[in-house]
């Protein structure tokens, strides 16, 4: 019988040092490279360093531009200005008669355009159209608003509508607010 050759350990070359393998190999490592054997993971390592390393990178950078967005929303916010004005001195509420209220937005005294604004009263009843719209090319939006009717043994209660731009900022909303109070007057007689 033949005896099978023994292949002796060779000691770690300057290529197949410790620091190139993540994982042990138990026994002894044969003197030729073994293609299953000398993967290299560090350079996996690396790639996936690197990987993170853009990804923090990328992120940081996103962070950095919405700051820089939000600081400039908010500097530009002072600029921004919102007025409104009735067409009328004071709306009967018997269901029927309404008031227009026309809402001015401007920045540095120029009208902004396309802007979103968002409507609403609180507190107060009654119908008020449009709840969103986009200001013309004067800055400029028109709410109507009809209250409900009253009869002369309800208790007179404010009706305040409240207007918000939201297109102050690019990529972040940062809004500026006005309110406006609305003259009802309670019909004296129901007939």
């Amino acid at each position: 019988m033949k005896a099978l050759p023994v292949t002796k350990p060779c000691s770690p070359t300057r290529k197949q040092t410790a620091k190139e393998f993540n994982i042990l190999v138990s026994g002894p490592r044969p003197c030729t490279p073994c293609p299953l054997t000398t993967i290299r993971l560090p350079i996996a390592a690396q790639m996936l360093r690197k990987i993170r390393l853009a990804a923090v990178s990328l992120l940081l950078l996103m962070l950095a531009l919405l700051a820089a967005d939000f600081i400039q929303s908010l500097v530009r916010l002072n600029n921004v200005v919102i007025e409104g004005e009735f067409n009328k001195e004071k709306v009967v509420s018997d269901g029927e008669d309404s008031i227009v209220l026309t809402v001015r937005v401007t920045e540095n005294g120029q009208p902004r355009v396309n802007d979103t604004l968002q409507a609403w009263l609180q507190p107060g009843n009654g119908l008020m159209i449009p709840e969103w719209a986009y200001t013309d090319e004067n800055g400029e939006v028109e709410i109507t608003f009809t209250p409900n009717p009253a009869t002369a043994y309800d208790l007179k209660t404010d009706s305040i509508i409240n207007v918000i731009d939201i297109n102050i900022g690019r990529w972040l909303e940062v809004d500026k607010r006005f309110s406006i109070e609305v003259p009802v007057e309670i019909p004296l007689s129901s007939d």
